[in-house]
């Protein structure tokens, strides 16, 4: 016993040492975006109020990319560390016409300052909706996707055949559209009903096979 009591217990491993990345350095084959320098922040376990994002105006360089950050590469990470990352491109500022883009002095603030704040909320709102959308990117193996997208239109995907799933979700936003027209209605029922229907969405239109089925006027309960 007196041995066991002399042994000492192996210390925990050291929790890892959280560095500042090169954001904005990059190499000839990758330079870092908003999107990808949030992410690698975030898997260094930096939160996002600790990250401000700042737009710089125009640069020779591609639009959205990291030219400037702080602290500078290497510098240790810790909960209370603030970090600045500096985005190529224009700011909601710019979206002002340019007569009011004017920056302000020691008496009072410009809109260039004024609005300047608004650079962070709006870039880190356009990375969670870029991040976010695989979410609902469907696929006919991917049914979990497919009633993600039916919820957005208030549709429970429960209520439906499983199989069915895909084909629903693939045209559920045109279904009001489609809807107003007799030849809409007979396409929603093609593509609902026959397991080989095939749809493709266009910009314009929702376009699919030439239903086979006669038109609706055309039968005889609607003749009668």
């Amino acid at each position: 016993m007196e041995v066991a009591n002399l042994i000492t217990p192996p210390a925990p491993p050291a929790a890892p040492r959280r560095i500042m990345p090169d954001l904005a350095g990059g190499t000839h084959a990758h330079t870092h975006s908003v999107h990808s320098a949030l992410v690698s922040l975030s898997a260094l376990g930096v939160a996002q109020h600790q990250v401000t994002v700042k737009r710089t105006g125009r640069e020779a360089v591609e639009n959205g990319q990291v030219v400037r950050q702080h602290p500078a590469p290497g510098t240790p990470l810790t909960g209370s560390s603030e970090i600045v990352l500096e985005i190529a491109g224009l700011g909601f500022n710019h979206s002002l016409p340019v007569g009011m883009w004017d920056s302000g002095g020691e008496e009072a603030m410009g809109t260039s300052e004024i609005l300047e704040h608004f650079d962070d909320p709006l870039e880190k709102l356009k990375h969670w909706l870029h991040e976010g959308a695989p979410l609902f990117r469907i696929a006919p193996e991917d049914t979990a996707a497919c009633a993600r997208w039916l919820a957005l239109f208030g549709v429970d995907a429960r209520d439906w055949p499983r199989p069915m799933w895909y084909r629903l979700a693939s045209m559920i936003a045109a279904i009001p559209r489609l809807s107003c027209s007799e030849e809409g209605l007979t396409t929603v029922l093609h593509v609902l009903l026959d397991p080989c229907a095939r749809l493709q969405a266009t910009p314009r239109s929702l376009c699919c096979p030439r239903p086979r089925y006669p038109a609706l006027a055309s039968s005889p309960r609607a003749s009668a």
